[in-house]
């Protein structure tokens, strides 16, 4: 409960896109990015994602199987840590993305954290399709690889930004009349 009040903050500083992240732990030595943060799906703090496997909630069953005192009577294999399982609750916990639904939402915010994934999470026709493609395969979870595949249209967006200069384009530029050939 402790942490739960500045989750509420970070939140709304994630929802509205202005405001100060509060974090458990943070580097001093430089300006962090709100993107590298993910809360702790028990307790609600926020921690860096690189390190966030690391975090000591006395309540993580993979933490309780490892830090067994008891001396072992025979040899047995100490399990491994899985460092994506905490990443994939804590991202569950970050506040949905407008304009879609929840599941897209999920979908969208699980794709790997990189610039593809950012962009095609702010382009509003790219979070149209994914939403009409989660509409069309997202009752089966195994067609859920066919939503993610507006990564492709997001590496086509960056790739035109960058042939172009404009670093404002979007989707909906590309496909206005205006800019077709005749």
């Amino acid at each position: 409960m402790r942490n739960f009040g500045n989750y509420l903050q970070n939140d709304s500083v994630l929802r509205e896109g202005k405001g100060t992240l509060i974090v458990v732990y943070r580097p001093q030595y430089t300006i962090a990015d709100p993107n590298d943060y993910l809360p702790c799906h028990e307790r609600y703090g926020y921690y860096a994602k690189s390190e966030i496997w690391k975090h000591a909630c006395p309540s993580h069953e993979s933490r309780k199987n490892l830090d067994d005192d008891e001396p072992p009577k025979k040899k047995k294999k100490k399990k491994k840590r899985k460092r994506g399982t905490h990443c994939k609750k804590g991202k569950n916990l970050l506040p949905p993305i407008p304009g879609v639904s929840s599941k897209t939402s999920a979908i969208l915010l699980n794709m790997s954290n990189d610039s593809v994934a950012q962009y095609c999470r702010s382009d509003s026709l790219i979070r149209m399709y994914a939403d009409k493609l989660r509409e069309k395969h997202g009752h089966d979870a195994d067609q859920t690889s066919y939503i993610r595949q507006v990564r492709e249209l997001g590496r086509l967006m960056l790739e035109y930004r960058s042939v172009t200069g404009q670093n404002n384009a979007q989707l909906s530029d590309i496909l206005s009349p205006a800019n077709l050939m005749m």
